[in-house]
C-alpha cells in the first residue's frame, strides 16, 4: 500500500457497526472483504496485518490515494478470514476472487484477447496449438503474443519444421494410412507407426527450445545433425535440417536485433493518467526480447495497490514463469509472491525492483512502450468518438449513439431460419450484448418478415413487463442489414411496440442502380447506402468516411454471427437425422450424442469404445450406432 501519510487520520465510518468490526480486527494475516449493498464484495484483498491494513481505507483522503473517495462510500461491511501463513492468504485471495468477481478489482480483460501457444505435454504425441485462455492441465503455454500474425508465424514454424501432428485425438486414433502433412514432409506419421514415440519426443524438445527463445544450442545442434547427415551422403535429411535452420533464423531474425544480457526475465512498466493505468510487460528470453503484452486499466486503486494485484492475477495463469521479474515498484509482499513463484517453477524466482542500471532502462523500455499504447489508445478513442458524432449527423440524431444493435438474417430456403443481434457501445463491439434467435413461425417465407419477427423478439426483450424490468437495455440506434423493404418492416414492428418515436433506425445495403451496376462492372467497390425513414433517397456516406466504416463493421459482425449460429444447428439437424434410425437410440440418446461429439463426421470416425464412453450410452448401444453409421449412406456435416 505504501507508506501512509502523516497527516493521515482516523475518519470513522458514519456506520457504527463498521466501527466495531474496524476495533475487532485482528493483528494477523488474512483475506478481508468489503462489502457492498446486498452484502456482495466490491473489494477483496489480503494483509500480512488485517488490522494495520483494512483500518488504512477509512482514513482522511489527505495523503493523495483516489481508493478512499470511490471504494469507501460503497461499503456498507466487512468480513475478513485470518490464515497461519501469508502465503496462505495469497491463495485464498485468489480463490475468492475467482468466486465473487469484485467490482474495484482488477479484471485482465485484455489478457484474453491475447493469444498464448499450448504444447499438450500429457498427450503421448504432444501437439501445439492456439488458445486465448491458458487452463491448468498440464500442458506448457508460451505467450500471451500481443500479435496474431507473429503468433500465427511461430506455430508455422514449429508445425511445419519440428513435425508436431496437426490432427486431433479422434483423427489420430482413426488413422489408418499417413495424412497430407506426412506426404508434404511435415509429420512423421505416428499415427501409423512410421515414427517412434522417441523420436517424435525429439522433435517437440526442439520446439520447446525454439518457443522458450533458447535458439542458439538448438540451432548449433541442429547444425551438428545436419553435417552428421551430410557426411554419412544422407542429403534428403540434411536439406530438411538445412531448411529447419533457415526458417528458425529468420524467425529470430528481428529478435536478434534487441539483446540485454542474459537470463529469461519479465520487465514491467507503468504509465498513470489520472484512473487510467497502462502496465506494460517486455519478455526476455535468454536476454532476447521476444514479446510483449499490456493491458489498460480504469482503476481507483492506488497504483502500487493495483500493480500488486495485477502481478498476481497475471502470473496466476499457466504460464512461462522466468527466473527474474523486473518490478517498477517495490512490492510490499515481494517474498512471499517469491516463495509462491519459486514453488510453482520448481526453480528460484526472484522479484527485483531496481533503482540504476540496465534493469532499470529496461523497466523505461517498458514505461516507453505503455506511454506509447496509451497514446494509441486515447488516439483510437478520439477516432470512435468522431465516427459516432459523424453518424450522427448524418442520420439527424440529437446525440451520438453510445449504444448500437444490429440486426441480420441467416437461412437455407425455408427450412432454417435465424437471426443475430449484435452490440457496440461507445464505438467497440460489445459481446455481452450478443443475442441469437431461430425463427419461429416457419411459414414466413421472406427474410423481410423473419427480420421482422427477430426485431419484434428481440425489442420486447427491452421493454418492461408486468412491473419488471427490462431484460436488455434499449439501444440508440437500431441498424438492419438490407434495403426500404426491411426498414420498413422494421418500422412496422416500431409502430406496433410504441417505439416510433423513441428508437432512431436505418438500415445498410450495397447500391444495386445503375451506377452501383456500372462500378461493379468497372472492377470498383461500389459505395453502400443507408436508408432511413421518411426520406425517398439513400445516404451516401464517401466508403472510406469513419462513420460508414463503423455501420459496416458492425454489419460485418451481425452477419458473421449469424451465420456462425446458422451453421451450427445445421450439423446439429444433421448429426440428429442421421442416427435417428438407429434402433434403441432415442431422443435422450441422440441429444447425449450429439452433445458428446458435435458432429456427424465425429461420430463417424469414432470407435466403439469411444461411443460407449458417451454419458447413458451402453456397450450394445454403441455396437449399433457404430454398425449403422459404418454402413449407411449418410450427408455429411
Amino acid at each position: 500500500m505504501g507508506t501512509r501519510s502523516k497527516q493521515a487520520k482516523e475518519a470513522g465510518p458514519a456506520d457504527p457497526a463498521i466501527e466495531r468490526k474496524l476495533a475487532e480486527l485482528p493483528q494477523a494475516p488474512g483475506v478481508y472483504l468489503l462489502l457492498g449493498a446486498r452484502h456482495r464484495p466490491v473489494y477483496i484483498g489480503k494483509a500480512s496485518n488485517l488490522r494495520t491494513r483494512v483500518r488504512s481505507y477509512f482514513r482522511v483522503a489527505d495523503d493523495g490515494r483516489l481508493l478512499y473517495p470511490f471504494l469507501v462510500r460503497e461499503v456498507r461491511d466487512l468480513e475478513w478470514i485470518v490464515t497461519e501463513t501469508e502465503q496462505e492468504a495469497l491463495l485464498l485471495e485468489d480463490t475468492l476472487l475467482k468466486q465473487h468477481k469484485p467490482r474495484f478489482n482488477i479484471k485482465l480483460r485484455d489478457d484474453k484477447t491475447y493469444l498464448s501457444i499450448q504444447v499438450t505435454m500429457r498427450e503421448r504425441f504432444p501437439r501445439a496449438l492456439l488458445v486465448r485462455r491458458p487452463r491448468k492441465d498440464g500442458s506448457l503455454y508460451f505467450g500471451p503474443y500481443s500479435s496474431a500474425s507473429a503468433i500465427r508465424t511461430t506455430l508455422d514454424v514449429v508445425r511445419k519444421h519440428f513435425g508436431l501432428r496437426t490432427c486431433s485425438n479422434a483423427e489420430f486414433r482413426q488413422r489408418t494410412r499417413p495424412c497430407i502433412q506426412h506426404q508434404m514432409g511435415r509429420c512423421g506419421a505416428p499415427c501409423v507407426g512410421l515414427q517412434t514415440e522417441r523420436d517424435y519426443r525429439r522433435g517437440v524438445e526442439d520446439a520447446l527450445q525454439f518457443l522458450r527463445g533458447r535458439t542458439a544450442p538448438l540451432l548449433e545442434r541442429l547444425r551438428a545433425r545436419m553435417e552428421q547427415h551430410a557426411e554419412r551422403l544422407e542429403f534428403e535429411a540434411a536439406a530438411k535440417l538445412r531448411d529447419q535452420i533457415a526458417a528458425i533464423e529468420r524467425a529470430t531474425e528481428a529478435q536478434r536485433v534487441v539483446r540485454h544480457g542474459g537470463g529469461d526475465r519479465d520487465v514491467f512498466g507503468e504509465v498513470r493518467e489520472g484512473e487510467l493505468l497502462r502496465v506494460q510487460v517486455l519478455h526476455f528470453r535468454e536476454g532476447r526480447l521476444t514479446g510483449t503484452g499490456g493491458w489498460t486499466l480504469a482503476t481507483p486503486l492506488p497504483t502500487a495497490e493495483a500493480l500488486d494485484e495485477l502481478l498476481r492475477r497475471f502470473y496466476s495463469a499457466e504460464r512461462f514463469l522466468p527466473a527474474e521479474i523486473v518490478f517498477p515498484l517495490a512490492l510490499e509482499d515481494a517474498e512471499i509472491y517469491e516463495r509462491w513463484l519459486s514453488e510453482r517453477r520448481g526453480r528460484r524466482v526472484r522479484i527485483v525492483t531496481p533503482v540504476r542500471g540496465e534493469r532499470r532502462r529496461l523497466i523505461e523500455l517498458a514505461r516507453h512502450n505503455a506511454r506509447e499504447a496509451l497514446r494509441l489508445a486515447e488516439e483510437r478513442e478520439r477516432l470512435r468518438r468522431d465516427a459516432l458524432e459523424a453518424l450522427a449527423h448524418a442520420l439527424g440524431l440529437a446525440a451520438a449513439p453510445q449504444r448500437i444493435a444490429c440486426l441480420d438474417i441467416s437461412n437455407t430456403g425455408n427450412a432454417l431460419a435465424v437471426g443475430s443481434v449484435v452490440t457496440m457501445r461507445d464505438g467497440e463491439l460489445e459481446p455481452s450484448g450478443y443475442r441469437r434467435f431461430q425463427v419461429r413461425d416457419l411459414a414466413l417465407r421472406g427474410d423481410t418478415e423473419r427480420m421482422a419477427e427477430v426485431a419484434e423478439r428481440y425489442l420486447r426483450r427491452c421493454l418492461p413487463r408486468d412491473g419488471r424490468r427490462a431484460r436488455e437495455p434499449l439501444p440508440d440506434l437500431l441498424v438492419v442489414d438490407g434495403g426500404k423493404g426491411q426498414l420498413g418492416a422494421l418500422v412496422g414492428v416500431l409502430e406496433r411496440l410504441g417505439l416510433e418515436s423513441r428508437l432512431p433506425v436505418c438500415a445498410i445495403a450495397k447500391s444495386h442502380d445503375e451506377r452501383g451496376r456500372a462500378l461493379r462492372a468497372a472492377g470498383r467497390t461500389e459505395p453502400e447506402r443507408l436508408f432511413v425513414p421518411g426520406r425517398a433517397e439513400p445516404l451516401r456516406l464517401p466508403a472510406g468516411s469513419p462513420a460508414m466504416h463503423l455501420v459496416q463493421r458492425l454489419r460485418d459482425e451481425a452477419h458473421r454471427f449469424a451465420i456462425g449460429y446458422h451453421r451450427k444447428l445445421r450439423r446439429k439437424r444433421t448429426l440428429r437425422a442421421g442416427i435417428e434410425e438407429v434402433p434403441g437410440i432415442g431422443p435422450r440418446r441422440r441429444k447425449a450424442l450429439f452433445e458428446h461429439f458435435g458432429t456427424l463426421r465425429r461420430l463417424r470416425e469414432a470407435s466403439v469404445d469411444e461411443i460407449a464412453a458417451c454419458p447413458g450410452i451402453t456397450r450394445a448401444q454403441a455396437e449399433a450406432v457404430h454398425a449403422f453409421l459404418s454402413e449407411a449412406e449418410l450427408p455429411e456435416d
